[in-house]
C-alpha cells in the first residue's frame, strides 16, 4: 500500500516538475514586450533599441519597445512588475528606477526593486561628466570647488529634476569634496544646459548625449568624468578624483534589464547569456560609444548586488541631505 501511495504521489508531482523546463523551452512563443520607462529618443531608448534588435534576431521573435515614461519611471516599472512572469515582458530600468526612486518616494513607490523583479543583466553605463561653460569664469573643476567652498550656497548647479541622476550625482560630489551649492531643478536637462551657457548656472553634471551642439560648438567643456576611471567616451578628460584629489568617485548611472519575479530561471539564464554575448562584441561597443554610452556586462547576481549597493548609497544620501520630491 505504501508503495502504491508513493507511486501515485510521484505521478502527480511529475507534471509539475516537467512544466517549468517545458515552459522555458517554449519561450519565446510570441513577441516580447520591452518596457522602457523613458520617452523615445533618449539614451535609454536608443540603448534599448540596439539591444532588442539583437535579441529579436537571436530568438527569432520581435522584441517590441513599449515607451512608458512618467512619474519618475514608476509608471513603466509598475506595469512591468504587474505583468505575467512568463518572460514575454521585460523592463529596461536605470539606477534611478531601482535605487533612487524607491528611496525618494518610500511607501508611495508601487513596486519593490528586489522583491518584484529578477535581474537579467546590465546593458550600459551612461558616463557622467561635470560641464562648465567655456566663458563661465571657472578655469576647471578645481577652481569651481574652491569658489564653492569659499561661498557656500552662492554658486548654483542645474539638473533635470529633484531626485534625478544629475541632481543626486552633484550631491554626491558636493558631499565628497566638501562644498555646498544651490540646486536649481528643471523639467529636462536641455534648459539647464542653456542656462549654463548663458552663465545663469555655475555647472551641470550629465552625459554627453544631452549636450549636443553646445559641446561641439565650444560653448561647453567637459572638465571631469564622474567615474572611477577615465571614460572611453572622452578618455582625455580626467576623473573627478584626478581633478580635485579626492578618493575614487562614481556618479555615472547604469541601465539594466529586469523581468517580473516568477519568470523561469531558464529564461533568465538564456536572456543573460545572449545579452552578454552581444555586449562583448566590437560592434556593440562602437554602437554604444557613438551615442555616448559604454556596454556594461554583468550576471544576474552581479546586477542584484549592484542594486543592493546603490540602494544603500543613494538611500543614505537622500536621508542625510533630506532630499524630497513633491
Amino acid at each position: 500500500m505504501r508503495r502504491d501511495v508513493l507511486k501515485a504521489a510521484g505521478a502527480l508531482a511529475l507534471p509539475a516538475i516537467l512544466s517549468r523546463p517545458a515552459e522555458a523551452q517554449a519561450w519565446p512563443n510570441r513577441p516580447v514586450r520591452f518596457i522602457v520607462p523613458f520617452p523615445p529618443g533618449g539614451a535609454s531608448d536608443v540603448v534599448s533599441r540596439l539591444v532588442t534588435a539583437h535579441l529579436s534576431a537571436a530568438f527569432n521573435v520581435p522584441f517590441v519597445i513599449d515607451n512608458r515614461p512618467g512619474a519618475s519611471t514608476m509608471l513603466g516599472a509598475e506595469a512591468a512588475a504587474r505583468s505575467a512572469p512568463d518572460g514575454h515582458t521585460l523592463l529596461m530600468a536605470s539606477t534611478s528606477t531601482m535605487a533612487a526612486v524607491p528611496a525618494l518616494y518610500g511607501s508611495r513607490t508601487p513596486y519593490n526593486p528586489l522583491r518584484d523583479f529578477v535581474p537579467v543583466g546590465l546593458a550600459s553605463l551612461a558616463p557622467f561628466f561635470v560641464f562648465l561653460a567655456t566663458e563661465g569664469g571657472f578655469a576647471d573643476l578645481g577652481d569651481l570647488v574652491r569658489q564653492a567652498r569659499a561661498r557656500p550656497g552662492q554658486l548654483s548647479y542645474g539638473s533635470n529634476g529633484a531626485g534625478a541622476a544629475s541632481h543626486l550625482g552633484m550631491e554626491l560630489l558636493a558631499r565628497a569634496a566638501g562644498f555646498e551649492m544651490l540646486h536649481v531643478p528643471y523639467r529636462s536637462i536641455v534648459p539647464a544646459l542653456t542656462d549654463l551657457v548663458a552663465k545663469r548656472l555655475s555647472t551641470v553634471m550629465g552625459d554627453v548625449t544631452s549636450v549636443g551642439g553646445a559641446l561641439q560648438s565650444g560653448q561647453l567643456r567637459l572638465v571631469a568624468a564622474a567615474s572611477r576611471e577615465r571614460s572611453p567616451v572622452a578618455p582625455e578628460v580626467p576623473t573627478v578624483s584626478e581633478a580635485i584629489g579626492i578618493p575614487p568617485f562614481d556618479a555615472s548611472p547604469w541601465f539594466g534589464i529586469f523581468a517580473p519575479t516568477g519568470v523561469p530561471e531558464e529564461v533568465v539564464a538564456r536572456l543573460g547569456v545572449e545579452l552578454r554575448r552581444y555586449l562583448s562584441t566590437d560592434a556593440a561597443r562602437q554602437a554604444f560609444l557613438n551615442i555616448g554610452q559604454v556596454p556594461l556586462i554583468a550576471t544576474s547576481d552581479e546586477l542584484r548586488r549592484r542594486v543592493e549597493a546603490d540602494s544603500e548609497r543613494f538611500g543614505t544620501l537622500i536621508r542625510e541631505q533630506r532630499i524630497t520630491v513633491e
